[in-house]
C-alpha cells in the first residue's frame, strides 16, 4: 500500500468540498476521490449542503486540480465503491460520507485505514451533531480523528484538537464545524504523509463517554446564543 497518497469518499456536501479543495492546496496528493450521489437531506439539515449543485462544483474542483474522480451511488457500503477501493493503491481513506451512515464489514475488511474527522472530543461526545452539545456543556468544542470500526465512533484515535469559539456562532453546521474539522484533517493527513504514521495512536476507553442523538432545534438555537 502507499503512504504517499490518499483516497476521498466524498458525499455531495459542503463539508467534503472544503476537505478535497484544503488537502490539495495543502499540496497532498489524492490519488482519486469517490464521490457518492446526492442524497436527501437529513432532519436539521439545509438543502444546500445535500444539492445536486454541490455534486458539480465537487466534479469542478477535481477537474480544475487534475484529481481523478469516479461516482457512485449514495451508498457508502455499495459494490461499486468496494471494488473501486480494491483497485487503488493508497492506503490512507479519508471519509466524507453522508451523515447516519456506517461503513460495513466489506469495506472494512480491505487492507486501507478510514479516516474520519469528528465533531466532537471523544470519547466524551460520540454520536451525531455532539458540537452543540459539546458547546452547551462546555463553552467549547473538541474535533478528533479516528480510524473507523465497526462501531459508531469508537475506533483509534490519531488526532485531536480544542478550539476556542467566537463571538459569532450564528452557523455552527456551515461554517464553526466544517473550520475546525478541516484543520484537523490537514494536521493529521500532513503528518501521515511526511512521517508515514500518526502523532498519536490512542485506543478509546468504551466505558467512558456517551451516545448523543441529532439535536433539537431547541437545543441548536440555545446553543448559537451562548456567545452572542
Amino acid at each position: 500500500m502507499i503512504k504517499s497518497s490518499i483516497i476521498v469518499i466524498s458525499a455531495a456536501t459542503l463539508r467534503s468540498f472544503n476537505y478535497i479543495f484544503e488537502l490539495q492546496k495543502a499540496g497532498i496528493t489524492i490519488e482519486e476521490v469517490c464521490l457518492l450521489d446526492s442524497e436527501l437531506p437529513l432532519p436539521g439539515k439545509r438543502e444546500i449542503d445535500n444539492s445536486g449543485a454541490m455534486y458539480l462544483k465537487i466534479v469542478e474542483l477535481c477537474k480544475i486540480n487534475n484529481i481523478t474522480l469516479s461516482s457512485h451511488e449514495s451508498d457508502v457500503n455499495s459494490k461499486s465503491l468496494f471494488q473501486k477501493l480494491k483497485k487503488l493503491h493508497s492506503e490512507l481513506i479519508v471519509y466524507s460520507g453522508f451523515g447516519g451512515q456506517i461503513i460495513k464489514t466489506p469495506l472494512l475488511s480491505l487492507e486501507k485505514l478510514f479516516l474520519h474527522i469528528h465533531p466532537g472530543s471523544l470519547p466524551k461526545y460520540r454520536g451525531s451533531t455532539t458540537i452543540y452539545y459539546s458547546i452547551l456543556n462546555q463553552d467549547e468544542c473538541g474535533v478528533t480523528a479516528i480510524l473507523l470500526d465497526k462501531n459508531i465512533d469508537t475506533g483509534m484515535i490519531v488526532g485531536k484538537k480544542n478550539f476556542t469559539l467566537s463571538n459569532n456562532m450564528s452557523d455552527i453546521d456551515f461554517d464553526i464545524d466544517i473550520c475546525f474539522r478541516t484543520e484537523l484533517l490537514i494536521d493529521v493527513v500532513t503528518h501521515y504523509i511526511n512521517k508515514g504514521c500518526f502523532e498519536i495512536n490512542l485506543p478509546q476507553d468504551l466505558h467512558k463517554g456517551m451516545n448523543y442523538y441529532i439535536a433539537h432545534p431547541v437545543l441548536r438555537h440555545i446553543a448559537k446564543m451562548r456567545k452572542v
